[in-house]
Order: structure tokens, then C-alpha cells, then sequence
């Protein structure tokens, strides 16, 4: 199984499946130069996601996906530890894409952790991962992830702090 369409009878006829697809706004890629249609996922809604399975070298990557939101957004991002060919597929958390209100803009989102640290992700061989709305409503699309080698030290790693209150004293 490789997505998960709330309104699958909204898909692209060009694809022959249920994911919402337009040709993107963004600028485009000499991928897709001159005449070809470089297309971004559109219309999604939460609960919605999609899997990519490439190969990749064993190497810690930096992730980035290109995307455009009319209000803030959050995805996470899984790899698919099993069953990626099945409808029951098990997922480990990589990280998450916490999008800015862009307008119309698309920008480059990178894979943070839950308190917005820069992460990078360990990938070797053939791997599966799943792109998953968290909270849309037909308010964001993004067009592709980024995925390059990551250079020099890994990002800093979350620290965990403590607060502590203490009781004020009062001169009599």
C-alpha cells in the first residue's frame, strides 16, 4: 500500500489511483524542462499520507520537504520497519515537517523533532518512508522531500532542562 486518500475519488486521472495531485506553483525543476508537468500533492486532508521507497547508501541525510501552506501545519515522517507491500505496516518515527503559513510560497521545511531541533536521519539500502498529515484540511500541498548527505557534525541533540520555582523570601 503506498497512500491513503480521505476522498479518493478526487484523484489524478494521469495516475490512475486516489492521490490528489495538481500541477505545483513551484518553480520548476530542470527535471521537468522544457514541457514536462512537475506535479505536487494537493487537497490533503489529515490522516492522509503517502510512502516513497528509495535506496540510499548507509549515511545520516538531511530531510527537507518542499511545500506551501495557507496556515500552520505538521507532518511526521516514518519508516516502515515492515509490511511496506501490505496494507498492515509497522512504523518507526523518524521526525516531523513543521510548516509556517508560506501563502502561496513554496519553501524548504527541515525534519525536526518535537521540540523543533534539526534532525537527521540514519537510511541504508532499500528503505520505505511515509509522509503523514497531521492536521490539514485541504490548506497545504507539497511537491517533494529533499534528501542529501549530511556534512559535518549532526545536528544538536534535544536537551532536557529543568525549571525549578523557589519560594521567595519576604523581609518582615
Amino acid at each position: 500500500t503506498d497512500y491513503h486518500d480521505t476522498t479518493p475519488a478526487t484523484g489524478t486521472p494521469e495516475r490512475g489511483d486516489g492521490v490528489d495531485m495538481e500541477q505545483t506553483s513551484d518553480v520548476a525543476r530542470d527535471k521537468f524542462l522544457p514541457g514536462d508537468i512537475d506535479g505536487a500533492v494537493t487537497d490533503i486532508e489529515t490522516g492522509e499520507w503517502q510512502n516513497f521507497t528509495r535506496t540510499f547508501a548507509a549515511d545520516r541525510y538531511n530531510v527537507y520537504l518542499r511545500a506551501s501552506t495557507t496556515t500552520d501545519q505538521a507532518f511526521r515522517l516514518d519508516r516502515v520497519v515492515s509490511g511496506a507491500t501490505g496494507p498492515s505496516q509497522t512504523l518507526a518515527l523518524v521526525g516531523s515537517f513543521n510548516v509556517a503559513r508560506t501563502g502561496n510560497r513554496y519553501q524548504y521545511i527541515g525534519l525536526s523533532d518535537a521540540f523543533g531541533h534539526p534532525l537527521t536521519a540514519a537510511l541504508s539500502g532499500a528503505e520505505t518512508l511515509r509522509i503523514t498529515a497531521l492536521g490539514a484540511d485541504n490548506n497545504v500541498q507539497h511537491n517533494f522531500m529533499f534528501i542529501a548527505p549530511a556534512t559535518g557534525t549532526d545536528p544538536i541533540p534535544p536537551a532536557v532542562g529543568v525549571w525549578l520555582s523557589m519560594p521567595s523570601r519576604m523581609a518582615p
